[in-house]
C-alpha cells in the first residue's frame, strides 16, 4: 500500500492517507482553509485510470484543483 504524504497546492497543504476498499486504491484528503476550517474528502480512480474528487458541498477552490490533486497522487505512485 502505498504511504501517506502531504503537498503544499495553492499555498494550503494538503494532506493524502491512502484507504484500500476491497481491490481500489484511494486516498482520503483533508485540507484546511484559509479561515481554519478543514475540508476532508475523497479522491478514487475511475476505469480510465483518471482521479476524481469524492465529497459534498467542498469549496470551489478544491473542485477546481480536482486535476492538479489527482497528477500529485499519480506522482506518487
Amino acid at each position: 500500500m502505498s504511504q501517506a504524504f502531504s503537498e503544499i497546492i495553492q499555498e494550503h497543504s494538503f494532506h493524502f492517507q491512502p484507504v484500500e476498499i476491497g481491490d481500489k486504491l484511494s486516498y482520503h484528503v483533508n485540507v484546511a482553509d484559509d479561515e481554519g476550517v478543514r475540508w476532508e474528502f475523497r479522491m478514487e480512480e475511475n476505469q480510465n485510470a483518471e482521479w476524481e474528487l469524492k465529497g459534498e458541498k467542498l469549496p470551489g477552490w478544491i473542485s477546481e484543483i480536482e486535476q492538479e490533486i489527482g497528477a500529485i497522487i499519480k506522482s506518487h505512485g
